[in-house]
């Protein structure tokens, strides 16, 4: 039956504008055009939907001009999908079946109508992929309908188009696809025509790619799409050079204020990229490769090249992400830290400038994440003629040693990756995720901890510099996850020499409390290996294990910086140096780690902390070190308890301040009942009991 003969006036003079040979659409709307394609393909009777659409798709009124033909297959993609809706709308309305048997029965047979409708004379591959998008996405939308029988056919159509299409547009003979960028001009304000045409590609599969099922995605070339979409995230970027020209670029303005000028050169780069189609659709270029790298990890045939392909994007973020912070490093806003320096008409381009950073950061850790999925959840493919750094651990220490480059984005924007808080959620999934899987090889650890460390002092740096710092931080935070499974060589002579410059520069917050956070870990680490012996050793009294050479020379450690840090410690205890509760929390675990060695080393940091009670002349002071002092109730064991619980009342009963006095009764009662140990409970109740009247305020 003819479209023709459908008797609705609006209709067939739609139908006839759109079979006209000239581009009488020019004038016409976008969205009035869309409007008209979802009003008439969700309204007209099922007899009229193959032909509509078969007139849709070789329309040459829409077709017929190729400048505007991407614009028109987004306005067609999201025209087939809202009649979708609009569809399965109407046929809800009009059935209002519970079991929704013949609303799967209608809607499915209108999706098969559109399908045939947009294969039939075979138009070209581009305008049949935006169509066939639309209905993927459709059906995307209304899952519960369960049309798989339909929804498969589509997918296959959509398979066919993708790979038609990138046959069209890939040169013919092309073999390695990295090679492609080479072409591109990355500091040409002029778009290369290659970049743009594989950019249009890209975009063109992306939304049709990413609903596929697994089945159905790995029928494509996923090598060659994935390498296509990376190049084009490189060419986004300017390979990492789009800051070069930054430190040139300020100026100190009559105020004595920083400030850009609007017509300098970066400027005009920051707008040029933002508009790029290629940034404004990043996210969408991150999803298909997170894809892509999925899907060539679950197949047999392609699990090889897939985790090289990983090995490869891991680099080249890593080439886009290392001239950026050596850009931005040596420009003069690097080292501002009060933004009253920076001029007002200036503060728009940085914020843009970081807008765009924070875009490269999110987008490498949506890659990074679907790497994680591959390394934890697919098996490696194992072959021994693989290079070392395609293996799993490798892989998670390229990841961490990525990142390191992305620290001064992620100290700007969200407080470093330290435990104390701070980063990204995401990309604290991402970081803790890595050095999960990279703990699980001590050696690929310790060489990583080697490569960052030795990537400190890369960028000559001053110790103070906010980038210098942001690196810190990074290697400090990486030091306190692994540290039970770094040696005790490494963690004295590569990590507390650089957490030490920064055990008392208070001024520098993040890296000050990463550096203490760091030398905790080494004391909490040789409490719990002190505390697992104890659970595990042998009824002959030798401890078994592989590792017990490295766990014992961690205890020497422990016990050599005992003394050093104690003074550090109390050092630190001055206002606006540690909080209370850090304070309290650092000086309690060094007392718990010196009491799992000896005696005599838990009652060194009991005297030390009471010699500095007893010098102090400030009672603020005074008050925080005897929170301290309670503190450590829970900290030793049953030998030295008696005797610090009795400390604890003279230096109660010396406070003559009521409200201070409740305050430490309070600490005490808490210690007393919800934190001292087992076996130190009796001990400490009985005291309580004892003590408990002597020390209520006034008395």
């Amino acid at each position: 039956m003819a479209v023709s003969t459908y008797h609705d006036p609006s209709y067939a003079a739609f139908v006839k504008l759109l079979h006209q040979k000239d581009d009488v659409l020019q004038t016409i709307d976008k969205a009035k055009l869309g409007g008209a394609v979802v009003h008439y393909l969700s309204r007209v009777p099922s007899a009229y939907i193959t032909p509509f659409c078969n007139t849709i798709a070789t329309s040459p009124a829409i077709w017929a001009k190729h400048p505007k033909q991407m614009e028109r297959c987004d306005v067609l993609t999201s025209a087939v999908r809202s009649a979708c809706r609009a569809k399965a709308e109407s046929v809800i309305e009009v059935h209002k079946d519970p079991s929704k048997r013949k609303m799967r029965k209608e809607l499915g047979a209108w999706v098969t109508a559109v399908l045939e409708g947009v294969v039939a004379q075979h138009p070209d591959p581009a305008i049949r992929l935006c169509m066939l998008t639309g209905l993927l996405q459709g059906l995307e939308d209304h899952k519960e309908y369960d049309i798989e029988s339909q929804r498969g056919k589509v997918e296959k159509e959509v398979v066919i188009a993708c790979a038609e299409l990138a046959e069209i547009v890939i040169p013919e003979g092309t073999d390695d696809v990295s090679d492609w960028n080479h072409q591109y001009e990355e500091e040409n304000h002029d778009r290369s025509p290659m970049a743009l045409r594989h950019l249009t590609l890209v975009m063109k599969l992306a939304p049709a790619m990413l609903p596929l099922s697994l089945d159905n995605l790995v029928l494509l070339d996923l090598e060659v799409i994935a390498r296509l979409t990376l190049d084009q995230i490189r060419y986004t970027f300017q390979g990492g050079h789009f800051l070069k020209s930054l430190p040139s670029s300020f100026s100190t303005n009559a105020n004595g204020l920083l400030e850009i000028d609007k017509s300098s050169y970066i400027v005009k780069n920051l707008d040029l990229m933002t508009s790029y189609p290629g940034f404004q659709q990043l996210s969408t270029l991150s999803k298909l490769l997170s894809r892509c790298i999925a899907g060539m990890a679950t197949q047999s045939l392609t699990r090889v090249a897939g985790w090289e392909l990983m090995v490869s994007i891991i680099e080249q973020i890593e080439d886009i992400a290392r001239p950026l912070e050596a850009d931005w490093a040596r420009s003069a806003c690097a080292t501002v830290t009060d933004e009253a320096r920076i001029a007002p008409e200036t503060k728009p381009i940085l914020t843009s400038l970081w807008n765009v950073l924070k875009s490269l950061l999110f987008s490498s850790i949506m890659i990074a994440q679907s790497m994680l999925l591959v390394m934890s959840f697919e098996p490696h493919p194992s072959q021994l003629w693989l290079k070392p750094d395609t293996h799993t651990h490798a892989l998670a220490s390229a990841i961490v040693s990525m990142f390191l480059h992305f620290s001064f984005i992620t100290s700007k924007f969200g407080g470093g990756l330290t435990s104390h808080g701070g980063g990204f959620t995401e990309q604290k999934k991402v970081f803790y995720g890595a050095l999960d899987i990279l703990a699980a090889d001590p050696w690929e650890t310790e060489l990583c901890m080697k490569r960052i460390a030795g990537k400190l002092p890369g960028l000559s740096l001053e110790l103070s510099h906010p980038v210098r710092e942001a690196r810190t931080s990074f290697f400090l935070a990486c030091s306190e996850q692994l540290m039970p499974k770094l040696s005790e060589t490494l963690v004295e002579h590569t990590v507390l020499p650089v957490a030490y410059h920064h055990l008392s520069r208070p001024a520098h917050r993040e890296t000050y409390e990463s550096a203490h956070s760091v030398f905790l870990s080494v004391f909490s680490n040789h409490t719990r290996l002190h505390s697992n012996e104890e659970t595990s050793t042998p009824t002959n009294g030798k401890k078994k294990g592989k590792g017990k050479e490295n766990d014992d020379e961690k205890g020497k450690l422990a016990a050599k910086l005992t003394p050093f840090y104690i003074t550090c410690l109390l050092e630190n205890a001055g206002e606006g140096k540690l909080s209370d509760d850090q304070l309290r929390l650092a000086y309690s675990s060094l007392t718990r780690s010196a009491t799992s060695t000896s005696p005599a080393l838990a009652q060194l940091c009991i005297d030390s902390l009471l010699s500095s009670i007893s010098s102090s002349s400030s009672k603020p002071d005074i008050s925080r070190l005897r929170l301290v002092l309670i503190s450590l109730i829970s900290a030793v064991d049953s030998t030295l308890l008696p005797s610090l619980l009795a400390t604890v009342r003279s230096e109660l009963l010396k406070e003559g301040d009521y409200e201070k006095r409740a305050k430490l009764k309070d600490a005490v009662f808490k210690q007393v009942l919800r934190e001292v140990g087992d076996a130190e409970r009796e001990i400490a109740m009985k005291w309580w009991l004892d003590a408990e009247h002597e020390l209520e305020p006034g008395m």
